[in-house]
C-alpha cells in the first residue's frame, strides 16, 4: 500500500479504553495529538472542541458508536440521523491535472465558498475523465476558498491515476459533520446513526450505528421485524410499505415494542 500523506500524530489506530471500550481512530488531517484519554462514554459526551477525527469508532459491546459533529440544531435521544445534504455547487468541479502520487488536487468551486477544513474527513470523488475516474480520496486539509475560486484540497492518499486536463470531481462532506434529525417521508442525504443522547448544536458526540439501542417508533412494529428510517415523523423509525418500499432504508429490527409515537429497542444495523 502507498504511504499515506499523513505524519505519525495522525495516522490513527486502536486502542483500549479503561473500561474494555475499543476506540478506532482513522487516519485524518485532524490532529488528536496522539493522546487518547482512558475514559469515553457514549452517552454523556456533548463537547465544543473537537477531539477525535469524525467518524472516529467505539465499539461497547455489541454496541457501536461513531464520533459525530451535530448541525446547528441539538440532537434528540432516541432520534434517527442522517448526514448534511451535499452541496451541488461543489459537485462535478473542474480540476488541475495532478500526476499520479501527487497528494493536492486543485479544484474550482461553483458559486458557494468553503470555510477551512470543511471537508476534512470527507473525499474528494473524480467522477469524469479518460483516465482516473472513479477513484475516491479522503481529504486531509484544505484552507477557506471563495466561491467561484480555484483552491487545494490536501488528500490522505496519494492520487492512484493521473487525473488529465478534461477531468472532473466532487466534493462530499464526512457524512458524520453536520448529522441532524433524519426527515419525513423523502430522504435528502442517508442515514448514519441514532442519537443515544443530547448533543447540543455544533457540538460533538458518539452516535449509534450498531446493536441494541432505544428508538423513537412511528406505527404498528413488530418483535423481529425490520424498520426503516424514512417515515412521517421526523427522527422515528417505522414498519416498511409497499409503496414506500424502493425509497426506505432498514436500519435495523425489532427487539421489544413500543406504542405508536413512543421509544422501542432497536438492534441497529446501519453498519
Amino acid at each position: 500500500m502507498a504511504d499515506r500523506n499523513l505524519s505519525t500524530y495522525f495516522r490513527g489506530g486502536r486502542f483500549s479504553t479503561r473500561e474494555g471500550m475499543i476506540l478506532e481512530l482513522p487516519p485524518s488531517g485532524f490532529d488528536w495529538g496522539g493522546n487518547v484519554r482512558p475514559v469515553e462514554d457514549p452517552f454523556t459526551t456533548n463537547e465544543t472542541v473537537q477531539k477525535y477525527p469524525l467518524g472516529s469508532k467505539l465499539i461497547y459491546g455489541e454496541r457501536w458508536f461513531r464520533y459525530s459533529k451535530a448541525g446547528a440544531t441539538a440532537l434528540v435521544a432516541g432520534n434517527v440521523l442522517q448526514s448534511s445534504v451535499f452541496e451541488a455547487q461543489h459537485l462535478t468541479r473542474a480540476l488541475d491535472v495532478p500526476a499520479i502520487g501527487a497528494t493536492v488536487v486543485n479544484v474550482t468551486l461553483g458559486t458557494v465558498a468553503v470555510v477551512a477544513d470543511e471537508y476534512q474527513d470527507g473525499y474528494f470523488i473524480q467522477d469524469a475523465g479518460a483516465t482516473g475516474a472513479g477513484y475516491l480520496y479522503r481529504i486531509k486539509s484544505h484552507p477557506v476558498i471563495a466561491l467561484s475560486t480555484a483552491g487545494n484540497f490536501t488528500l490522505v492518499d496519494p492520487i492512484v491515476v493521473a487525473i488529465p486536463a478534461a477531468g472532473t470531481g466532487s466534493l462530499l462532506r464526512s457524512p458524520y459533520r453536520g448529522v441532524l434529525q433524519a426527515v419525513v417521508t423523502t430522504p435528502t442525504a442517508h442515514i448514519t446513526g441514532v442519537a443515544q443522547s443530547v448533543i447540543t448544536g455544533a457540538s460533538f458526540g458518539w452516535i449509534q450505528t450498531h446493536g441494541p439501542a432505544s428508538v423513537l417508533t412511528e406505527g404498528t412494529v413488530l418483535v423481529q421485524n425490520p424498520v426503516t428510517g424514512t417515515t412521517g415523523t421526523a427522527g422515528a423509525v417505522g414498519p416498511i410499505t409497499v409503496a414506500d418500499v424502493l425509497k426506505e432504508t432498514i436500519v435495523g429490527f425489532v427487539l421489544s415494542v413500543g406504542a405508536d409515537d413512543t421509544w422501542s429497542t432497536i438492534f441497529l444495523t446501519i453498519e
